[in-house]
């Protein structure tokens, strides 16, 4: 732990901002290549919008299957998070809903979501009307509905969290050059460095 304001004279990669992406990408970037990475941040880890999160795990992003593509790659790795990076997140299955009405535009994206996550197999779940209330009895105001849908392996995980434990973690492939922890550049200022380490062909 350095108390000084500390970096390396050089670096492959440096990343400013340790949120959720930029603590996810120098992490990814030290595992997967032979860089050297630095990530700063100006004040804490997770304190910006990463803080302000909703923190909810989604599959369903309506038609945008791109998003739903790479939505069901990150749960993944959260699910196993403490197994791939050996830091332990807060992280809790929670399905969400979405309620549609045939012939809206929140029905057909409602809809789509559906389909969307049926194709690839993440579990979903159709309701018609006269099921909902047996389904959801603590929601008022469902005759207005004429379906809804679950995204029933939704979850919740804290984005600070996950950065912080991005931010922890020795690349599984890299070796770090500082000690578990970020280097504590001042009061409101961290940086954290990786050396890459060399690889054996296979």
């Amino acid at each position: 732990m350095s108390l000084g304001p500390t970096l390396p004279d050089s670096t492959g990669v440096l990343v400013v901002g340790g949120g959720i992406m930029g603590t996810a990408a120098a992490y990814f970037l030290a595992a997967e290549s032979d860089r050297d990475v630095t990530l700063v941040e100006r004040d804490n880890v997770g304190a910006g919008s990463t803080g302000d999160s909703s923190a909810i795990l989604r599959h369903h992003y309506g038609d945008e299957e791109i998003y739903t593509d790479m939505a069901h790659w990150s749960h993944e790795f959260y699910r196993s998070f403490e197994a791939e990076t050996g830091q332990a997140i807060a992280h809790a299955d929670s399905p969400l809903v979405r309620f549609g009405e045939e012939g809206t535009e929140a029905g057909e994206y409602a809809a789509a979501g559906h389909d969307a996550l049926a194709e690839r197999d993440i579990p979903v779940t159709w309701y018609d009307g006269d099921e909902l209330p047996d389904q959801y009895p603590m929601y008022d105001g469902l005759e207005a509905f004429d379906f809804a849908v679950s995204d029933d392996t939704a979850a919740y995980s804290d984005g600070t969290d996950a950065a912080n434990g991005f931010s922890r973690a020795p690349p599984t492939r890299a070796r770090p050059s500082s000690p578990a922890s970020p280097w504590s550049l001042s009061p409101s200022s961290t940086a954290r460095s990786w050396a890459s380490t060399p690889r054996t062909a296979t």
